[in-house]
């Protein structure tokens, strides 16, 4: 809650407060609005990038995809690192389409570099600029080359007598081979953690399948081969693999495959109340407990970061999913207001 002084019927923030504000102002002021369009905001990365432990060279390539598609690319200039940390400096821009927003999921970008797949990936949040360090430290499989067939030798087949001729034995009809029926099967990390949790789910079911239907024990479903969901609240939650082949179908269900611990809250400093929730997302947004998401949660974000990390569980307060607490989830929360 910002400090203020009454002055007459009016209320005067204090000298402080008017300070922090103003900071917080200039470094988001060049966070661009959010207007209706039919495009997507982009999203733009920089950072290191390292090929099998050793700096990237001049004329790498990196590229993002998203389902697959190519959304942006960038060809570097400096031994080891990508795009400029300048604010004013050339990025990595995503830019999603509206077709890849339409299921209305988080979005997973996928990097490479120089066609390998990068160890990292990164969610979609629009109009954010974050810092990204990419490396490829799997070093690629090569292609065996097809070992040429011998020409076969032809031996001279001798023109049989009259008496040496006899009717040939039938040929018989070859038994069409059955193709096994795939098992589900599958596994996921992490399986423990807490909310909200960002869980990967991996299929392990084998070749032939083809469909894949997943329940998540949360109410949320997928049909995607290897999902990426969120579980956005505390609970023990089974998860369901049902798949499908030309063979038939097959399912597995584990009880309890995915533990959500409820995250450690406390008041901030000065403040009565715990942080809250107001859209139920999962991410407490609203900071002083007022039960709304405004400025003055900016205010106390952008003075208690490092604080935030030393008390309280920090996913609830990751609001960019990347995994620590920094500046772009100042300015997410900065964006919701």
């Amino acid at each position: 809650m910002v400090n203020r002084e009454k002055a007459g019927d009016g209320i005067i923030p204090k000298t402080g407060t008017i300070f922090t504000c103003i900071c917080i102002c200039a470094l988001l002021c060049a966070i661009p609005a959010t207007v209706k369009s039919d495009t997507p905001l982009p999203c733009k990365f920089f950072g290191k990038v390292t090929l099998y432990g050793s700096p990237a060279p001049p004329g790498t390539v990196i590229t993002a995809t998203i389902n697959g598609n190519v959304r942006g690319s960038y060809t570097t200039t400096e031994w080891g690192k990508y795009a400029s940390d300048c604010m004013f400096g050339p990025k990595l821009v995503v830019q999603p389409l509206g077709e890849d927003l339409a299921a209305n999921d988080l979005l997973l970008i996928t990097f490479f570099v120089n066609g390998q797949p990068a160890d990292e990936t990164a969610f979609y949040f629009p109009g954010v600029t974050r810092w990204l360090d990419l490396s490829v430290t799997r070093i690629p499989t090569p292609t065996p080359s097809p070992t040429p067939t011998p020409a076969p030798t032809l031996t001279p087949i001798p023109t049989p007598t009259p008496s040496q001729t006899q009717t040939p034995s039938p040929t018989p009809t070859p038994v069409p081979t059955p193709m096994p029926l795939p098992v589900a099967h599958f596994n996921c990390t992490p399986d423990f953690g807490y909310s909200p949790l960002i869980v990967f789910f991996t299929d392990l079911s084998g070749q032939n399948v083809t469909s894949w239907s997943w329940d998540f024990g949360d109410g949320n479903t997928s049909g995607e081969q290897n999902p990426v969901h969120t579980y956005r609240h505390p609970g023990n939650y089974t998860v369901n693999l049902t798949i499908e082949s030309d063979t038939g179908y097959s399912s597995s269900s584990f009880a309890d495959c995915v533990v959500v611990l409820a995250p450690s809250l406390i008041p901030f400093p000065e403040q009565e109340n715990l942080p809250g929730d107001p859209d139920d997302d999962g991410y407490y947004e609203d900071l002083n407990g007022n039960g709304r998401t405004d400025f003055d949660d900016v205010v106390l974000y952008f003075s208690y970061i490092d604080w935030i990390s030393e008390n309280m569980t920090s996913n609830p307060f990751d609001f960019n999913q990347n995994g620590r607490l920094d500046f772009d989830d100042l300015s997410c929360l900065f964006l919701e207001v």
